[in-house]
């Protein structure tokens, strides 16, 4: 009777969760759809340094380029207009090898003055991913009282600070080639087959839970363990959690004035302060750059705060784990759960930052969780991983506080990813700390999901930190009371 039991109660609960499935895979489907057709992507521009002097008369422009995604859309140029009125035109080509590809003229009078423009294909180009194409801007009898500014330059702006950039193809001026390249930014788009192939994938990934669930419970009838094993003793220890997760929370604001409300203002005072720096002493041009900021803190400071406190959970508690059993385990990650609590409250003046900001509320915000959850698989893979390493290399602690600082300059929290050069780009990418910032910045200022690829990457680095960590944690937990 308790086994026909159990089997209706892992059946109930099986079908439970194949339920929440479908009903995420729906959801993620509804926000991410035009995102698994195509991967929206704009390059980087050099920033504004020098200008043409003022075009007047007729002037021939040409920057070549390189396309790097399969269409493209969209030209972004940084122009000046002198702020007069400019009944002139100016007319864009694109060609490749001399064939004329695209054409299209545009008037000077409906251009903003010292700012970005935007220049739309009316029909985007196809296949052009790899090619070396050449932009010609071409104008023609411009009166000496509405003339035409281009600029150009040859660095990126990391905050105030200008970093140089090789200028291999630079800007040529009626034949005269200058010392920068054109403010030039592209806007295209990389075609997938993701959108086809999501629901197959979505089929064959529930057949691979299904068969993982019920193996797990029959590991588990069999009294061997597994996962169910794990999940059916962390359950046993549910109320022991809830209170390290409080202890820990009261702990860190006990005699505190302001208490709990200092999770709400610590993101936003410390936003402030970076903001008036790079901003104003530094002078960054990254767009919506306060919420730039805020979005890059926020992730980094729930890893290196929940890591920190995970780092030494278990040496802290060696009384209670050398007198009490209890899964050892459940220390590093009620201090990571601790932590959670405090990136949730945080995202409360992340939300009211957006709002000031005149970003507007999308679908794609609808993702906020999914990023949180990803970085806190990789933070308790993290704090497992190195809590085992502090039992028995107290060292650790202060090799992860340098660890920490170089992670910080190695991820883009405060300067832009144009910075850094094009052959370490790859390697860069590598960052999990990197992925996760940039989809939270995808979906807030981008207002769109990321491309199936940033999804794959954020996975892969939720998963194989705390895969690791759990089997480094596991082989070395028994000696802990060794060295404790």
């Amino acid at each position: 009777m308790n086994i026909l039991q159990g089997e209706k109660k892992y059946t109930k609960l099986f079908l439970v969760l194949l339920a929440a499935y479908l009903v995420l895979a729906s959801a993620l489907y509804w926000i991410c759809g035009d995102q698994l057709e195509a991967v929206k992507s704009q390059t980087s521009t050099v920033s504004p340094m020098a200008n043409d002097g003022g075009l007047v008369g007729s002037n021939v422009l040409e920057q070549p380029f390189t396309v790097g995604t399969d269409t493209l859309d969209q030209l972004l140029l940084y122009t000046g207009t002198f702020g007069r009125s400019n009944h002139s035109t100016v007319r864009l080509q694109i060609l490749e090898d001399g064939q004329l590809l695209w054409e299209q003229e545009y008037p000077v009078d409906g251009l903003k003055n010292m700012a970005v423009n935007a220049f739309m294909l009316d029909e985007p180009l196809q296949g052009v991913k790899g090619k070396q194409l050449l932009l010609r801007i071409l104008t023609q009898d411009v009166p000496g009282d509405q003339a035409i500014t281009f600029y150009y330059g040859n660095t990126v702006s990391a905050s105030r600070m200008e970093v140089a950039v090789r200028v291999d193809e630079p800007l040529r001026i009626n034949g005269e080639a200058v010392n920068g390249m054109l403010c030039l930014s592209l806007i295209g788009r990389d075609l997938i087959a993701a959108k086809r192939l999501y629901w197959p994938a979505i089929v064959v990934l529930g057949l691979l839970l299904s068969f993982a669930y019920w193996y797990g419970y029959r590991r588990y009838r069999q009294g061997r363990a597994g996962l169910f094993s794990t999940v059916h003793g962390l359950s046993r220890y549910t109320f022991l959690m809830k209170q390290l997760v409080s202890r820990d929370f009261k702990t860190k604001y006990k005699r505190s004035v302001l208490g709990v409300l200092w999770s709400f203002l610590n993101p936003l005072l410390t936003m402030s302060v970076q903001y008036l720096i790079f901003s104003s002493l530094f002078k960054s041009t990254i767009p919506n750059f306060a919420v730039y900021l805020m979005t890059g803190g926020i992730i980094f400071n729930f890893f290196t705060e929940s890591v920190g406190l995970g780092l030494t959970s278990i040496v802290m508690n060696a009384p209670l784990i050398t007198k009490v059993y209890v899964p050892k385990y459940i220390y590093p990650v009620s201090r990571v759960l601790s932590s959670t609590v405090n990136v949730l409250i945080s995202m409360i003046p992340l939300c009211c930052m957006i709002l000031f900001s005149g970003l507007p509320l999308r679908k794609s915000m609808l993702l906020f969780p999914l990023v949180l959850f990803c970085t806190m698989l990789f933070c308790t893979g993290m704090s497992l991983l190195l809590s085992s390493s502090m039992v028995f290399f107290r060292d650790t602690q202060f090799l992860w506080g340098i660890l920490s600082m170089l992670w910080m300059y190695m991820t883009p929290i405060f300067y832009p990813e144009s910075i850094i050069p094009q052959q370490f780009l790859r390697l860069y990418h590598m960052n999990p700390m990197y992925q996760f910032i940039y989809f939270l910045r995808t979906i807030t200022i981008d207002g769109t999901a990321p491309g199936p690829y940033t999804f794959l990457y954020c996975g892969l680095c939720a998963v194989v930190p705390l895969l690791l960590g759990l089997w480094v944690f596991r082989k070395t937990q028994d000696r802990f009371v060794f060295y404790l």
